[in-house]
C-alpha cells in the first residue's frame, strides 16, 4: 500500500537539438522506428517530422 509521496518541485529547459545531436536524433529514431514502419525527416526550420511508409489502415 502507498504511504507517502515525495514531490520535489524542478524546473526543465527545453533546447532544441542542432547540428549533430539533432543527425543523432534523427538516426535514432529512424533506427528504433523501422520495426514500426515509420522514418524521420528533417522538414524546415530543424523540425522532425514523423513519417509512414505506408499509410495507415491501408
Amino acid at each position: 500500500m502507498l504511504e507517502s509521496v515525495k514531490l520535489v518541485p524542478t524546473r526543465v529547459q527545453v533546447v532544441c537539438a542542432k547540428g549533430i545531436d539533432l543527425r543523432w536524433l534523427r538516426d535514432t529514431m529512424n533506427r528504433e522506428g523501422k520495426a514500426f514502419g515509420n522514418y524521420v525527416a528533417e522538414g524546415e526550420e530543424q523540425a522532425l517530422l514523423l513519417r509512414w511508409k505506408e499509410e495507415p489502415g491501408s
